[in-house]
């Protein structure tokens, strides 16, 4: 087995730390979007994802009381509870 020598591994050091950061330069602010985006899920609901007892261990059911909880209780800015 060929061992790496510490030359090489100095040399790899210093261009992985180069490549991660050092080349990089700071990020330019950037304007407002205009517009909206919509973002869809595709999934056929299930009534037990209604019920967070019920709910299996899985993610996709989860988004569902998200999105209802979003809808009905989410703090808006302005309003204590605004739905």
């Amino acid at each position: 087995m060929h061992r790496m020598s510490r030359r090489a591994l100095v040399h790899g050091m210093l261009l992985s730390l180069l490549l991660a950061g050092g080349l990089s330069n700071p990020a330019a602010a950037q304007t407002k979007p205009e517009g909206e985006m919509r973002w869809a899920l595709y999934v056929t609901l299930a009534p037990a994802w209604f019920d967070p007892a019920e709910v299996v261990g899985v993610l996709t059911p989860f988004w569902v009381l998200y999105a209802m909880h979003d809808a009905l209780v989410k703090p808006m800015p302005g309003n204590h509870l605004t739905p």
